[in-house]
């Protein structure tokens, strides 16, 4: 076998190697939006904990209008399931330098809700997804 036939036959292997191993979990598409006392919470970072350990953590970014779309594992959508959820809303006006870029040496700027919905055992914040699900209730957040 000449290793070109090895690489296709490789890369071949490969591909139905990870075709089968998906948990064959369904991801549905779900949106949903942050406020922050009432006005959109742009830059928010939205996680979704799923009861099952060995279930992926699924995740969101909120645009300028506090709306956010579910991803899980790099695509679209989220497992029907029960989540505990977290939100972080990091300061968009702490900026790394252009050196700490450069190095990578740079802490995450603060969270503008001060911590209080980022611990998935406090934040009181949960979500259930069924086939039916396409839209979240807000999640009506204070920094109060």
């Amino acid at each position: 076998m000449s290793t070109k036939q090895f690489a296709i036959w490789s890369l071949f292997g490969c591909l139905c190697f990870m075709i089968g191993c998906g948990d064959g979990k369904k991801l549905l598409p779900v949106t949903g939006v942050v406020k922050v006392d009432g006005n959109p919470a742009e830059g928010a970072v939205v996680m979704f904990f799923p009861a099952s350990p060995d279930a992926p953590i699924s995740t969101a970014n909120c645009g300028p209008d506090g709306k956010f779309s579910v991803i899980t594992d790099m695509a679209p959508g989220i497992p029907a399931g029960t989540y505990q959820v977290t939100i972080r809303w990091p300061d968009p006006k702490v900026k790394p330098t252009d050196a700490q870029k450069m190095t990578g040496m740079f802490n995450d700027p603060p969270d503008l809700l001060k911590g209080k919905y980022e611990n998935k055992a406090k934040s009181g914040l949960k979500a259930e997804i069924t086939s039916s699900t396409t839209d979240l209730p807000a999640f009506e957040l204070t920094t109060k």
